[in-house]
């Protein structure tokens, strides 16, 4: 009869690590995915606070700016910065941001109470600017006598 010999450790370290090496691309998968999500959630929260920066922009364009004082090329462009805008993706990563507005009357139009202003709002460099365009009129003076 033949003598059984027992595992020696070399061959129970090799099966170990060929088992490590076979659960490797289940268990990135699900971590992959993730990145993916919390990606995809930065642009919707970058998004968001685009719409907000747009939304205190316009109070702010209401309560400081005249119709004759806007821009009225690209080359003249007023900047603003609004904020910060906090960005809370789980539990523990929160990260301020501000909003630079850039904003010029895109094309004069001929009647000279109505414009086109162009609104460029960029929230991080990464992501592409969001460009709102709004019709603006100019109000009538009221002249009292």
């Amino acid at each position: 009869m033949k003598k059984q010999r027992p595992f020696v450790l070399i061959e129970i370290l090799i099966a170990i690590a060929l088992l490590a090496l076979c659960l490797i691309p289940i268990c990135s998968a699900p971590f992959r995915q993730y990145v993916k999500q919390i990606e995809s959630l930065r642009k919707i929260e970058l998004e968001r606070i685009s719409d907000l920066a747009y939304r205190d922009f316009l109070i702010y364009l209401a309560e400081h700016e005249t119709f004759d004082s806007l821009p009225l090329s690209k080359k003249q462009a007023k900047q603003s910065i609004f904020g910060p805008y906090t960005i809370v993706l789980g539990k523990e990563k929160t990260t301020l941001c501000n909003a630079k507005v850039s904003y010029f009357i895109k094309k004069p139009k001929k009647p000279e109470n109505h414009a086109m202003l162009r609104i460029e709002i960029e929230v991080d460099e990464k992501l592409s600017p969001s460009f709102y365009d709004l019709f603006i009129e100019k109000k009538p003076s009221t002249k009292h006598g």
